[in-house]
Order: structure tokens, then C-alpha cells, then sequence
């Protein structure tokens, strides 16, 4: 099987079997909100080196995705719609990434090391958490709108990140400086 897409439907879980699609190419998953997936299977991407795209969205109370190790030829991922997830991934084996959605994501305090995806053609970050104010690209400057209660979802209101928290490092900032409007 190379191609998979679910949209809309009740799965609010993935069998640890989906592992085994291991020549998936597409895997399109976007739930319903009334009834979200809730968790992925901590290792559903190791062996999966065939997948070129993902899109992931509505999954509004998840906390944590899978590593994406094993995407070495992703080319393509889309992330939208995910209240609860305060942490990306790393990104370091998608280097031939070309195009990377990040959309609804308010809970997002931080964001992986963008050094290894430094030639995406697309990047594109909309309505991206708190890291575009709370210190984690630099000044934390809680005035900003993303750092307020979110207007739609009511998320609450951001903190400045502490010294011991990660912050940017070069790459990201140059990445994230090009999205940010």
C-alpha cells in the first residue's frame, strides 16, 4: 500500500500495525473535531523511508507525535490544527523536506532546529504558538497578539520563556524571520 487517506472519520487511534506500511508514500489523516485522534504510535515513522507526504490536521487534543526519524524522504508535511501539542519533532532527518505547514498550533512554545530542512522551498507558519514572542526567537514580548488568550480556541495567555528553556538557534532564526509577517 502506498497511498492511505482517512478525512473526517471517528479513528481516534492508529493500530501499532501501521508501522508495517512501511512502502507508504501518502498518508493523508485529518479527523473530525467532535471525535480527534488522540495519539499516533511512538514508532509509526522508523521504517518508513518511502513516505514523501503527510498531512496531519485536527488532531485538537494530542500532546505528542511520533519521531520522525525514519522520514528520510519526506518532502512534503503539513501540521494543522493541534491545540494541545506544545512540542515539534525533531527535524533532523528530513533533510530533502520542500514544503513545511504550521497552522494552529498555539500551544507551540518552541520549535525544532530548522538547520536540517535550511532548503525548504515553502515554509509557511500561521496562527504558530507562543515562540514567536515569548523569548524563543529572542526579546520576549508579551504585548504581542500571538502571546494573548486565544480569540478562537482560549488558549491561555503566553509566559516568557525561562533562561533555561531552548531558544532559536541561527538557522531558525533565519528560517522563522522569512514566515513571519
Amino acid at each position: 500500500m502506498s497511498f492511505v487517506t482517512l478525512e473526517y472519520t471517528h479513528t481516534q487511534t492508529l493500530p501499532g500495525w501501521i508501522k508495517e506500511f512501511t512502502n507508504l508514500e501518502y498518508f493523508h489523516l485529518e479527523s473530525k473535531s467532535s471525535s480527534p485522534v488522540l495519539s499516533l504510535p511512538d514508532d509509526m515513522f522508523d521504517d518508513m523511508s518511502s513516505q514523501t507526504f503527510i498531512h496531519f490536521a485536527v488532531f485538537i487534543p494530542m500532546k505528542r507525535l511520533p519521531s520522525f526519524t525514519g522520514l528520510t524522504n519526506l518532502k512534503s508535511l503539513t501540521l494543522a490544527l493541534f491545540l494541545s501539542l506544545d512540542e515539534l519533532p525533531a527535524l533532523d532527518s528530513l533533510h530533502r523536506l520542500e514544503k513545511l505547514l504550521v497552522t494552529c498550533m498555539p500551544s507551540l512554545n518552541t520549535l525544532p532546529d530548522l538547520a536540517p530542512v535550511k532548503n525548504v522551498k515553502s515554509l509557511i507558519m500561521l496562527d504558530r504558538g507562543t515562540w514567536c514572542c515569548n523569548g524563543f526567537l529572542g526579546q520576549c514580548n508579551l504585548d504581542h497578539p500571538m502571546c494573548q488568550v486565544h480569540p478562537l480556541w482560549g488558549t491561555p495567555a503566553a509566559t516568557c520563556l525561562s533562561s533555561n528553556d531552548p531558544k532559536a538557534t541561527p538557522e531558525t532564526l533565519n528560517l522563522s524571520g522569512k514566515c513571519l509577517h
